[in-house]
């Protein structure tokens, strides 16, 4: 019957599909397991560091062999060593040594020098060392662009210097109290400051000022006050610095200076230097005048030594000074009179630009009336 016929080969073709699956099923997995064994395999790239000797603690001048390996399967490249960064290529500074930078063709050792004088140049602390492979998956060694597969191997070298003495120490008398001024430090890894202070050349024990007994630990900077100190006693001091592993420098220079009692006026020196006659005639330590006077100190006088010697001049007699201006509002007056053409020229020095203009200025006014003089005569 031909209802029966198209019946039988359905089933037909359904066994047919059944029978098959398994066939199909294994000539996939063939020819996956086919193409797998064909595919070539992904590049493997790793670096590895070996030693670094003498070790990873350097001092200024020293140098630290570095000893590398690179493992890869058969591919060829480039290597780099680099400062700081971030492992990746050009991220950090390339050292300063001709073995820091090569090529490699399979897996390769070699060696590197770090040298602190060139490389380890933002003072002391820890630096990172990058050791980095770039694979040339194109074959082309001309073209740094193709070198885009890279690995990186990384170690910490810290330099440790011990601090220097801090350098040109000053010392300006006030009352009950020492203005304390030194150089800037430029060692990045300072912790603190001591302050040696005693009552005779060379010794450094002394007590009862407001920071505490010799040595005062203070902050990292230029500048300390030191304070409730007895006056008319000669006192003598000397700092140094301590970076964060405890290195101590050596002491600094020396610097002395006798704290007195100004009379007639209570805080005539102020809280930050001497200006003690200014403030005396002007009666206000923050007064415009007085305020220039000490701009002009610190920009003008103290970056020079002749005018670091003439503030220890004036600190040594200013308040001998003040103490006999301000008890008497005639001399106080005449004072005044005396300062304020000082003040004047010292805020104009202070002002370069303003003194050439008022140079043009005169010397064209005197241009001009001297050509006017000509005319009439």
């Amino acid at each position: 019957m031909p209802g029966s016929g198209i019946r039988f080969g359905r089933e037909q073709e359904a066994k047919i599909i059944v029978k098959a699956k398994p066939i199909l099923r294994q000539a996939a997995l063939a020819l996956a397991l086919a193409l797998l064994i064909a595919a070539p395999a992904a590049a493997e790239l790793t670096v590895t560091i070996d030693s670094i000797v003498p070790g990873s603690e350097l001092a200024d001048g020293d140098l630290a062999t570095i000893s590398w390996t690179i493992e890869t399967d058969g591919e060829s490249g480039i290597y780099r060593v680099e400062i700081d960064g971030d492992g990746a290529p050009e991220s950090g500074r390339l050292i300063a040594a001709s073995d820091g930078y090569g090529e490699f063709n399979g897996d390769y050792s070699d060696s590197s020098t770090i040298q602190t004088d060139e490389d380890l140049v933002n003072g002391d602390g820890e630096y990172i060392v990058y050791v980095i492979a770039e694979s040339d998956e194109s074959g082309d060694d001309d073209d740094d662009d193709d070198y885009d597969e890279y690995a990186s191997a990384s170690t910490k070298l810290t330099l440790q210097n011990v601090p220097y003495a801090p350098l040109g120490l000053s010392a300006e008398a006030g009352d009950a109290r020492l203005f304390l001024r030194w150089e800037e430090h430029d060692d990045r890894d300072l912790n603190y400051t001591n302050i040696y202070y005693g009552t005779s050349p060379g010794d450094f024990t002394g007590t009862g000022a407001n920071g505490g007994d010799s040595p005062i630990e203070a902050a990292v900077g230029s500048e300390y006050n030191l304070e409730g100190l007895e006056n008319d006693i000669t006192y003598y001091v000397r700092i140094t610095v301590v970076d964060d592993f405890g290195e101590e420098s050596e002491l600094s220079n020396e610097v002395s200076g006798k704290p007195v009692t100004v009379s007639g006026m209570s805080g005539l020196s102020g809280e930050n230097g001497d200006c003690f006659v200014a403030t005396a005639a002007f009666g206000d330590y923050d007064s415009a005048q007085v305020v220039v006077l000490r701009q002009f100190r610190e920009r003008v006088l103290r970056p020079s030594a002749a005018g670091r010697a003439l503030i220890r001049l004036y600190a040594q007699h200013g308040p001998t000074a003040a103490a006999l201006i301000s008890g008497s509002a005639a001399l106080r007056m005449a004072a005044r009179s005396l300062l304020q053409p000082l003040v004047g020229l010292a805020w104009i020095t202070m002002r370069p630009l303003l003194l050439v203009i008022l140079l043009i200025l005169l010397t064209a006014m005197l241009a001009a009336r001297r050509f006017s003089y000509r005319r009439i005569s």
